[in-house]
């Protein structure tokens, strides 16, 4: 019986893993939109502020 629970919560620690890892992945992808959003505008090739 302990040996059957012991496997229960290992899978279960599994998945919880697994999903803490995609809300990580998740939260990576959201910080670098928002990063890539915060920088400015790239100017037009050629064009020098007078």
């Amino acid at each position: 019986m302990l040996e059957a629970e012991l496997y229960t919560r290992a899978r279960e620690l599994q998945e919880v893993n697994e999903r803490l890892r995609q809300a990580h992945a998740r939260e990576r992808e959201v910080a670098l939109t928002l990063q890539a959003a915060m920088l400015p505008a790239p100017r037009p090739v050629g064009h020098h502020p007078a």
